[in-house]
């Protein structure tokens, strides 16, 4: 049996064909490989989630220190003008910083956190 070079390109042909339907057929991503890369985006995610809470956590907590520092300087001036404490957010200008929550206003929110006066009276002790 003579091999000639006809059949020897036939062949190289044929093996270039199918080189190249499964070059063809590799282009895209199989479904197994999406599916992959889905999950590890979502363990990446999952990873992150905690750590945005608590930067989140960290500035809403910042926050509600500020306003408890600005009620603070807001009694002090009342107090040095009046020589006596505020019981309510209006008395002291603040009532637009914190809105009323409910209809009888004995305590508003601002930014998640509940800020409300208390007034006691206390008998001097001398």
């Amino acid at each position: 049996m003579t091999v000639t070079k006809m059949d020897l390109e036939d062949a190289m042909s044929n093996i270039d064909k199918s080189f190249s339907r499964n070059r063809e057929a590799e282009k895209g991503f199989t479904l197994v490989e999406l599916v992959v890369v889905i999950a590890i985006i979502a363990i990446l995610i999952g990873l992150l989630m905690p750590a945005v809470q608590k930067v989140r956590e960290a500035a809403n907590k910042e926050h509600a220190i500020s306003h408890l520092r600005l009620i603070h300087a807001a009694e002090m001036s009342f107090f040095n003008r009046h020589g006596a404490y505020s019981g309510s957010f209006e008395e002291l200008g603040l009532g637009s910083e914190f809105q009323c929550s409910d209809p009888a206003c004995t305590s508003r929110q601002n930014n998640g956190y509940f800020f409300e006066i208390n007034l006691e009276v206390r008998p001097n002790a001398s």
